[in-house]
């Protein structure tokens, strides 16, 4: 935009250049036209300087949603030790915050996994294996805002992910608040 203008000026200064024989009359415009530069640039640093910023440089864009820590406690968590039909483990593990969890019915189907880089997806929970005694600590580790690590499954022509495994995390950052 400031482009633009600057340019329409400058072209309106050269046309009426043309025009003009009169040097006299030339330098009066001239004068005018820095006098136009001036306001153009007064008024584009007070509209820069008006901008709110989008993202604080002091807080991290991934935090950005996530919900407080809850109190930490350490738990390790098989849910299941064979892979399903049509799934294959990841590679790396995911490593990221809580941000809701699915319970329809009471039992726990899926949450929301968002990483470090602030992208989210859904996981799904099987819990037909697990024993009354592990079932007893999904509650204690999928709490939104809770920091873990886990281990999936990729399954189907999706690769919708599935967990093996999980793991609470210490959150150590000063901005995982």
């Amino acid at each position: 935009m400031r482009n633009f203008i600057f340019i329409l000026t400058i072209i309106s200064f050269l046309f009426s250049c043309k025009k003009a024989n009169n040097i006299d009359n030339d330098r009066h415009k001239i004068d005018s036209l820095k006098t136009e530069i001036e306001l153009l640039k007064t008024l584009l640093n007070n509209y820069q300087n008006n901008i709110p910023d989008t993202i604080s440089t002091t807080e991290k864009p991934y935090l950005e949603g996530v919900p407080q820590a809850p109190p930490f406690r350490k738990i390790k968590l098989t849910i299941s030790r064979k892979l399903s039909e049509g799934c294959a483990k990841a590679d790396n593990p995911l490593i990221g915050y809580i941000i809701s969890v699915n319970k329809p019915d009471g039992n726990l189907e899926s949450f929301i996994l968002q990483n470090e880089e602030g992208v989210q997806e859904q996981i799904y929970i099987e819990t037909s294996e697990m024993s009354q005694a592990d079932l007893s600590w999904l509650p204690h580790i999928f709490i939104p805002g809770n920091k873990i690590k886990t281990i999936v499954q990729r399954c189907g022509s999706g690769g919708f992910p599935s967990v093996l495994y999980v793991e609470s995390l210490r959150r150590t950052r000063k901005n995982d608040r």
